[in-house]
C-alpha cells in the first residue's frame, strides 16, 4: 500500500491504543495532531488530495465550524475546550479514511486492519483485569 494508508493506520493505532498513556515522553510530540496532518501532506503529494462532495462532508464541516463557534463563545470555555481534542480526532479519522480508501483492496486490508486491533486489543485488557486492573481498557476507545 501506499504512504498515505500507512499513516491513516498509524493515526488508527494511536486512536486505539494511545501510546501517551503508556509512555508519557511522547506526550510533548502530539503524536495524534502530527501523525493526521504528515498524512494530509502525503495525500497532497501525491496528487491525490480531494475533499469529497457528499452531504456528509459538509455536514461535519458545518458540525465543526459551529462546535468551534460555540466554544469560544460558550462562558463555560475551559470545560468545552477539554472536549475539542475528542472532536479533532472523530473529524480527522473520518476525512482521512474518505481521502485515503480509495478502492475496494485497501476498504478491505482496512477492515483487517481494525478488527486485528479491536482484537489485540481486547486480549489485552482481558489480561490486565485478571491481573486487577479492573476494567482497564476493555473495549478500548468505545468504553467496552
Amino acid at each position: 500500500m501506499n504512504l498515505p494508508f500507512w499513516g491513516l493506520i498509524t493515526y488508527l493505532a494511536i486512536f486505539f491504543f494511545r501510546p501517551n498513556e503508556r509512555y508519557p515522553f511522547l506526550s510533548p510530540l502530539r503524536l495524534a495532531l502530527v501523525v493526521p496532518i504528515i498524512t494530509f501532506i502525503l495525500l497532497i503529494a501525491s496528487g491525490r488530495f480531494r475533499i469529497p462532495k457528499c452531504s456528509e462532508t459538509i455536514l461535519f464541516i458545518l458540525f465543526l465550524f459551529f462546535s468551534l463557534v460555540s466554544t469560544f463563545a460558550s462562558p463555560y470555555f475551559d470545560q468545552s475546550m477539554e472536549i475539542l481534542p475528542h472532536l479533532y480526532k472523530a473529524i480527522t479519522l473520518f476525512f482521512l479514511i474518505i481521502m485515503v480508501l480509495e478502492d475496494e483492496e485497501s476498504i478491505k486490508k482496512f477492515i483487517w486492519i481494525i478488527l486485528i486491533f479491536i482484537t489485540f486489543d481486547n486480549v489485552r485488557s482481558f489480561f490486565a483485569m485478571k491481573q486487577g486492573l479492573l476494567g482497564y481498557r476493555f473495549g478500548s476507545f468505545y468504553g467496552g
